[in-house]
């Protein structure tokens, strides 16, 4: 049986910036593939389609507790953190758990009364942004303890920080591809090989937990 490679983290896991329904997608040249698309195929596995949501790292390792039940021996964990500036929150039809980001503010008013939404915002502000550290160092620790588990399943895990893509320049972005004409900070085409590149070196070195523990 094939294996898979599962993949989760946030909207640079996704492929922001390189979706169909985005504005660079049109510089898309042959050849041309979203960065977990290389790795898998690189390495013959399938790709589980990314478990994502922007600027979420809580979220992020709900959807990896939720999927341990399929990862099978022999699969890899690609997961990441993310910027924590964010929470969880009921949903807009208040039967789920989603996630409200502080990106993306603007769209409160479509999950919540102003009520709602300044209890949400004043946690945010209050409790999440001037500690990001210490919650940055508790979902990492988390990622740790499942990363650990799954190799006793003989599942090998592999984290990469956020801050692989911030405050660098190591992988073009879409702004920089197209001199701003798109003004969008994910990866470019370019960045998405130069990323790939990146995982399927620690990959092939067995690098699973670099910059975790």
């Amino acid at each position: 049986m094939q294996n898979s490679i599962w993949f989760f983290g946030d909207c640079f896991t996704w492929g922001a910036g390189c979706r169909p329904e985005q504005p660079y997608y049109q510089w898309k040249k042959p050849g041309d593939k979203l960065w977990s698309e290389i790795v898998c195929e690189h390495f013959n596995m399938i790709e589980e389609k990314p478990f994502y949501k922007m600027g979420a790292t809580m979220y992020v390792i709900v959807n990896f507790i939720s999927s341990l039940n399929k990862i099978k021996e022999g699969d890899i964990v690609i997961i990441s953190d993310s910027e924590v500036k964010s929470t969880l929150s009921i949903s807009r039809n208040k039967k789920n758990i989603s996630s409200i980001s502080a990106y993306r503010l603007e769209d409160f008013e479509q999950w919540h009364n102003e009520e709602e939404k300044h209890i949400v915002t004043s946690f945010i502000d209050n409790q999440v942004k001037p500690y990001e550290k210490i919650w940055e160092d508790f979902y990492v620790n988390l990622i740790e303890h499942l990363a650990k588990e799954l190799k006793v399943r003989g599942i090998n895990t592999l984290f990469w920080s956020h801050y692989e893509w911030k405050n660098n320049n190591k992988y073009e972005t879409v702004a920089q591809a197209t001199n701003k004409e798109v003004n969008d900070p994910h990866f470019s085409w370019k960045g998405n090989k130069q990323f790939a590149d990146y995982i399927i070196k620690r990959i092939e070195n067995k690098e699973w937990l670099v910059g975790l523990i």
